[in-house]
């Protein structure tokens, strides 16, 4: 399961929390409504029994320029995504004694592995883990390997973001906000 994180409520989710609480106590806005609501700007997993889930995301580029990329895209989702980058399959296994990975995001060219090497040492420690291959070669027989390594998801780059975007979404079981 993902990650739990928690956070304080800051200024303007109090003053959102208040406003809440005034529409539930003039029938304006039903009590699961509120709890839900609450529980979301408090961020918290034990806010009254709900829970927000929060995954964690790892992008393993060794182009500065595409992990940016992709951690920009990704962050316009506002679904709980926490992302880390990493350079190389080494840095990816760092990070990875850190916490717990949800989902991996892995260029198919590493220094010294393959995305599809990476993909499967990750898989060997977490079955769950969720993967989304990128890639820049054009190679026929190194498309073709990446198609059917087993990632839920590919991209050749440049990576179409709206694409992208729904494949994330998608595996990680988010629902479309817009």
């Amino acid at each position: 399961s993902p990650a739990r994180s928690t956070r304080r409520l800051d200024a303007v989710s109090l003053h959102a929390a208040r406003w809440l609480w005034s529409s539930a106590q003039n029938k304006s806005l039903n009590s699961a409504k509120l709890v839900l609501t609450i529980g979301w700007l408090a961020g918290t997993s034990d806010f009254h029994g709900v829970e927000t889930m929060t995954y964690r995301v790892l992008i393993v580029d060794d182009q500065k320029e595409v992990s940016r990329l992709l951690r920009s895209a990704l962050e316009t989702i506002e679904q709980g995504l926490v992302v880390s980058e990493a350079r190389s399959g080494e840095e990816a296994f760092l990070e990875s004694t850190r916490a717990k990975i949800d989902l991996l995001i892995a260029d198919f060219r590493l220094p010294g592995i393959t995305g599809v090497e990476l993909m499967k040492k990750f898989r060997a420690r977490n079955p769950a883990i969720k993967v989304i291959m990128v890639t820049g070669v054009t190679d026929p027989r190194l498309v073709k390997e990446v198609a059917e390594c087993g990632a839920d998801a590919y991209f050749i780059k440049p990576v179409p973001m709206g694409d992208f975007l729904d494949a994330v979404e998608r595996t990680l079981g988010l629902a479309r906000t817009i």
